[in-house]
C-alpha cells in the first residue's frame, strides 16, 4: 500500500474498492457491492462516504480507501510504503492503530517502511531501524537527529 497507488477520483468510494474484484463497476453487481461495503466497514469508513467520488474525500479517508482496496484479495502480508506522508498529524496514530487491529483480525503480517516514529509505534509490535551505511537492522533508534538512543 502506497500513496502512489492510483485511485480513480471520479468514481465512488465503493467503485474504487470494487476494482480489484471486477472491472464491471457500473452498476456494481450486488455481490461485489456487498464485498466492497464490507471492506469499507472494516476500515471504519462511514457509509455516508461510500457513494462520494474518491476525489472529494480528505487525505485520511483516501488512505483508508487505499488500504481497504489492498485488502480486497486477502493478502497474508500487508506492505506499507510511507503511508502517512500526506496525513494530518492527528490522523497518524489512529490509522496506525486501526491497521494493526485489522492485521491482527485477519492474521496478516505488516511490513511498514516509514520515517514516522509515532506511526511505527502504533502500527507495529516490533520496530527496527535501518542503518543505511551498513544495511543492518536494529531495535534501537534515535529520537530526533541528535537524540539519545531509546
Amino acid at each position: 500500500m502506497t500513496e502512489r497507488a492510483v485511485l480513480l477520483d471520479s468514481l465512488t468510494l465503493l467503485q474504487n474498492l470494487a476494482v480489484p474484484l471486477t472491472l464491471d463497476i457500473e452498476p456494481l453487481p450486488d455481490d461485489v457491492a456487498s464485498r466492497a461495503a464490507g471492506l469499507a466497514r472494516e476500515l471504519d469508513i462511514p457509509s455516508s462516504q461510500w457513494g462520494q467520488p474518491v476525489g472529494a474525500l480528505d487525505a485520511a479517508a483516501r488512505v483508508r480507501v487505499r488500504v481497504a482496496r489492498a485488502l480486497a484479495l486477502d493478502p497474508q502480508v500487508i506492505l506499507l510504503d510511507h503511508l502517512t506522508a500526506s496525513l494530518d498529524r492527528n490522523d497518524v496514530i489512529p490509522i496506525g492503530e486501526q491497521l494493526r487491529s485489522v492485521a491482527i483480525r485477519r492474521g496478516a503480517a505488516i511490513l511498514a517502511v516509514t520515517a514516522d516514529h509515532p506511526f511505527a509505534d502504533a502500527v507495529a509490535s516490533r520496530v527496527l531501524m535501518l542503518d543505511a551505511a551498513s544495511g543492518r537492522l536494529s531495535g534501537s533508534r534515535r529520537s530526533g537527529w541528535f537524540g539519545r538512543l531509546r
